[in-house]
């Protein structure tokens, strides 16, 4: 079967490319900034779910961003989870942030749980059988626990 791995990188960089676009616009107090890091963030959001679940179904691994090659353990699909869903908790936090809207402290803290919880899973569990998986996994916790600390600490 063929990875369709490629089409979910290409949404997941035109995703960050529009909060780019977005954060920048909002920087200048324009108009389309909000609608624009709601379309970025929230299709993150649903990206980094989506491959949580993804990763647990046999059947649609092969839509995984990264090529899995050896069968991965029930602790490393677990763990695979806990990192889509404390990444798309934590972008949506980051996006209430953002948006000054209320309950992004809640949303931030345990996507940022989450996601420390599942970086010392990928670091102890994932590292030792999948290289790819590992480095896929830890760049983009790793990106969202500094994104969540630098909003909790510094007002925007």
């Amino acid at each position: 079967m063929m990875n369709q791995g490629k089409y979910y990188r290409a949404a997941e960089q035109v995703a960050i490319g529009i909060c780019i676009a977005g954060l920048a616009l909002r920087l200048l107090e324009m108009p389309l900034a909000d609608i624009l890091l709601m379309t970025g963030l929230l299709t993150l959001g649903f990206l980094y779910l989506l491959s949580g679940i993804i990763l647990r179904n046999d059947t649609w691994i092969h839509w995984y961003p990264v090529t899995v090659e050896t069968d991965i353990t029930p602790l490393a699909r677990i763990i695979g989870l806990v990192s889509g869903v404390g990444m798309s908790v934590a972008s949506v936090g980051i996006l209430f942030r953002l948006l000054h809207w209320p309950g992004w402290q809640q949303q931030l803290m345990v996507g940022m749980v989450s996601s420390a919880v599942a970086l010392i899973g990928v670091f102890f569990v994932v590292r030792q059988q999948e290289t790819k998986l590992y480095q896929y996994l830890s760049y983009r916790l790793v990106m969202m626990l500094g994104m969540g600390i630098l909003l909790t600490i510094k007002s925007v």
